[in-house]
């Protein structure tokens, strides 16, 4: 079990048909391995896809920064929630089959969960820190995502740092990286 709350987001839309009204899910949960609660007040931050008109959703939301910002009820470990939001695709800017981008993220995450070291089953570095700071950023390029990884710190890696990708939201490979500043 995890020593605090485990909150994960993620969002989909099975399928949008431009000029209609269709249903985007956004789905929270705390993993049934946390050991806390999210507690209430939490938000959820969905970013829409600009050829997509909001036009409603199942909890009152916010727009801050471009940001559709929801806040979540309390969610004991295991216990989730959907947030429906209804879109439109423009019928001036899309054709049947663009695809659109959509990213939900949950804010703020608790430092228990920051803090807490993945075992990889690899030996880890035990160096002092070497001020590396890295930052993983994502861009939509046509019918992909594209992840970007860099160093923004004033240190280059003394020792590869650990990194868990997930895919649809679950564990699916262990790796490392090192990247100079």
């Amino acid at each position: 079990k995890r020593n605090c709350a485990f909150p994960r987001v993620s969002i989909f839309a099975p399928w949008l048909r431009r000029c209609f009204t269709n249903r985007m899910y956004v789905h929270v949960i705390n993993d049934l391995s946390a050991s806390q609660n999210i507690p209430a007040g939490t938000k959820v931050k969905v970013n829409i896809d600009s050829n997509l008109l909001v036009d409603s959703a199942s909890m009152t939301y916010a727009v801050v920064s471009g940001f559709y910002e929801f806040n979540v009820p309390a969610l004991a470990p295991g216990q989730d929630t959907f947030i429906y939001v209804w879109v439109t695709p423009k019928c001036n800017s899309t054709i049947n089959g663009q695809s659109v981008c959509m990213n939900a993220e949950i804010t703020p995450i608790q430092q228990c969960y920051i803090d807490s070291i993945p075992n990889f089953g690899m030996s880890s570095c035990n160096t002092a820190y070497d001020n590396t700071n890295y930052l993983v950023s994502s861009t939509c390029a046509s019918d992909s995502v594209v992840f970007t990884i860099s160093n923004n710190g004033n240190g280059s890696s003394s020792c590869p740092a650990p990194m868990k990708i997930l895919l649809n939201g679950y564990e699916w490979k262990d790796t490392t990286i090192s990247v100079n500043a």
